[in-house]
């Protein structure tokens, strides 16, 4: 396709010119056209490679195109929805930067092709090392109402290893007791190795499978062993099976990809017989090296499950400080089109049943049973800002806030699941991690803010129990509970604890993107001291004002999110 002053190329996978387009630009296995022809094969739509300038510049956009019909009869006939790949593709761009007139032309040809293909939505990945998600700033649909929310939006983080530190220097930036662990593991006889036949493949899809089952994880994680062996044939040498063994006994295994300079955590998955041994943590380290002596230059270990703050998280976290900002876009091309289908899905429900609202887009979305309010008619959010009451609660209730015990468990553990995780990963945000702390009887304090029944704020101060003299604070919020006060009332009751406990001063870290929460750190009298591990470390003296000074009205606003590690704490 050709325009009078702007090139538009749309390529199939088996067009030699998809990969020439990326010989020279910075990306990765997910964008590729052999990743594209797997993702085809297994049935997730048709894939593209759209191409919007020239050599000199250009966007490049890889997509999967489903059609509607084929899932929705009658009612999608015509239609179409834009997605991407598992994993982490995106867009790419060269010879042009962020919020260039150039990339305001290039995405309406963008939309321009997606609209000529029956695509009524688009819904997109981004890669959290290549930042491609900055790309699409400003990347609205013309014509929507300016209310609309932005496309693109953070789900979360990743993590990467740095391996130009060479193996010594990514294992001295590991956690807290992980390379004490690792080599407790190799002297109990745990051996890596890459199965260069692959003669274990079948064992790896058993581990995997059985692990994602052992973890509740959904069906959109599970795969044949079919699948690996076409995903194999599919990447060649992009793809690599590594094992880990005890005895002869595979206990863990993973497969890698790499292109260029960067190294993929694929899939991993152990064997639940030897988890006491913990044999993922020598696999990953053995990966780490192997990927050095490969020339590559950096391991991304990935997130959460479905971007969650989970365990799969903190263990990866233990590897390495680095975190990215794992973003996604979504665009309504046709909100009429988008609208029909979606009442039309409506109309099939069950009674008690509903769409899941945060789904994206809507007509695709999980079926829920239906909360005491309508389909569709959501609860006040952030953006509803109330009244605050005496004690800094919002709402009709106050919040009441105390020492987590084993009654708050439940509670706790349902508030951890629902708190965002894109700045706040202490430990693992789940219910057995709960459990744990509703346990716990020595100096650290774990706090719990309820509104009724329902837990609504998080608080922590921890370090002490490891014998730290400065503490770190921490606290999350419920996603559907910001910007009412929960936030100042649970730092207000952190400071006297921590007061209470004789302690002289207390210390947090916030992400340098964060800047909203540092704001607001500094109205309460916290200072910079410097960084750690990637984020700032504030300080606050217990001596000097603090929250006595902050005021209600604050633009700053009570923040959601906080980044703490107490094992770094002074």
């Amino acid at each position: 396709m050709s325009g009078a002053t702007i090139r538009v190329d749309v390529v199939r996978p088996d067009d030699p010119a998809w990969e020439g387009w990326l010989e020279h630009i910075p990306c990765d296995v997910f964008h590729s056209g052999e990743y594209h022809t797997y993702s085809e094969g297994s049935g997730e739509g048709q894939a593209y490679l759209l191409v919007v300038g020239d050599t000199d510049r250009g966007l490049a956009w890889p997509y999967l195109l489903r059609d509607l019909e084929r899932e929705y009869g009658p009612d999608g006939r015509g239609l179409a929805d834009v997605v991407s790949v598992y994993g982490y593709p995106g867009p790419l761009a060269w010879g042009c930067n962020p919020g260039e007139p150039f990339l305001t032309q290039a995405w309406r040809e963008v939309q321009a092709v997606w609209r000529s293909q029956g695509a009524i939505t688009a819904f997109t990945r981004f890669h959290p090392l290549l930042g491609n998600a900055s790309l699409a700033s400003g990347m609205l649909i013309e014509g929507a109402e300016a209310s609309a929310p932005d496309p693109i939006v953070a789900n979360g983080r990743t993590v990467s290893v740095d391996l130009t530190l060479g193996y010594d220097g990514a294992r001295a930036a590991y956690g807290r007791d992980l390379r004490r662990e690792v080599d407790r593991a190799y002297r109990q006889g745990l051996e890596t190795s890459v199965d260069t036949e692959w003669t274990e493949l079948g064992t790896f899809a058993r581990l995997y499978n059985d692990t994602m089952l052992r973890l509740r994880a959904s069906d959109f994680y599970l795969f044949q062993e079919a699948d690996f062996w076409r995903l194999r044939e599919a990447l060649a040498d992009h793809l690599h099976l590594l094992v880990t063994r005890l005895e002869g006994v595979v206990v863990s295994a993973g497969l890698f990809t790499n292109w260029d300079k960067i190294m993929e955590w694929f899939l991993v998955g152990t064997d639940s017989a030897y988890a006491a041994l913990s044999p993922s943590k020598p696999l990953v380290d053995f990966a780490i090296g192997w990927a050095i002596d490969r020339g590559a230059e950096v391991l991304h270990l990935g997130g959460g499950r479905g971007g969650a703050q989970d365990s799969l998280l903190w263990f990866k976290g233990r590897f390495s400080p680095r975190r990215h900002t794992f973003h996604t876009g979504r665009w309504i091309l046709d909100a009429v089109a988008a609208a029909d289908l979606t009442a039309a899905r409506r109309a099939r429900l069950e009674p008690g049943m509903q769409l899941d609202p945060h789904y994206f887009p809507l007509y695709r979305a999980p079926v829920l049973e239906a909360p005491g309010q309508p389909d569709g008619e959501a609860e006040p959010g952030p953006d509803r800002r109330q009244g605050v009451t005496a004690d800094g609660s919002g709402g009709d209730e106050p919040i009441q806030i105390r020492r987590v015990t084993p009654d708050d468990v439940d509670a706790l553990g349902e508030l951890l699941e629902n708190i965002d995780g894109t700045y706040f990963q202490p430990h693992p945000m789940t219910r057995e991690e709960a459990a744990r702390i509703g346990a716990l009887r020595g100096r650290d304090i774990f706090l719990i803010g309820r509104v009724g029944d329902r837990g609504v704020a998080y608080g922590m101060l921890r370090g002490w129990d490891e014998g730290y003299t400065v503490a770190s604070l921490g606290i999350g919020i419920r996603r559907d509970s910001e910007h009412r006060g929960y936030a100042r009332a649970m730092m207000t009751a952190l400071h006297e604890i921590a007061r209470q406990s004789g302690a002289n001063r207390i210390r947090l870290r916030v992400h340098p993107n964060n800047t909203r929460a540092a704001s607001l750190y500094q109205l309460y009298g916290y200072r910079e001291a410097g960084f750690d591990r990637h984020e700032t470390l504030m300080i606050l003296d217990l001596g000097a004002p603090s929250q006595a000074s902050v005021p209600e009205s604050s633009d700053a606003g009570p923040l959601p999110f906080l980044s703490l590690d107490a094992g770094s704490a002074d």
